[in-house]
């Protein structure tokens, strides 16, 4: 069975944790090691953003799926603590998805009442 979002994203935050524990990028060791964790992460990431979200709630996962595009471009920081970008390029749409997203989870939208092929109600007349 294939994996979901929330289970690829938390062998996601596993990687990334192994990767931040590596002694590599301040002591000059542990090359390989490091290389093969960065290659999981980039793995993880591209599957996160290529997996369905899960369309009973999608929200929650379409957050880690954005957070996992954003690790995979490159941001220096983890994409859910941004606010704003200066290259206004794609990451300035990913935060504004994701603030929809975090709005919609908050506070679902509500539905619109389906009027089709009901007759529209005429005020009585006095």
């Amino acid at each position: 069975m294939p994996k979901t979002v929330t289970q690829l994203y938390a062998q996601f935050e596993r990687a990334l944790a192994n990767l931040d524990a590596s002694p590599y990028p301040h002591s000059g060791t542990g090359k390989k090691k490091y290389d093969a964790t960065v290659d999981k992460c980039t793995d993880l990431a591209d599957r996160i953003v290529a997996t369905p979200a899960n369309p009973a709630n999608p929200v929650p996962e379409m957050l880690l799926k954005i957070a996992a595009a954003g690790w995979s471009a490159g941001t220096p920081e983890p994409l859910d603590r941004w606010t704003s970008c200066g290259d206004q390029g794609i990451e300035d749409c990913l935060v504004s998805i994701r603030a929809d997203l975090q709005a919609m989870q908050a506070a679902p939208p509500r539905r619109a009442s389906r009027r089709t092929g009901r007759p529209e109600r005429v005020a009585a007349a006095a």
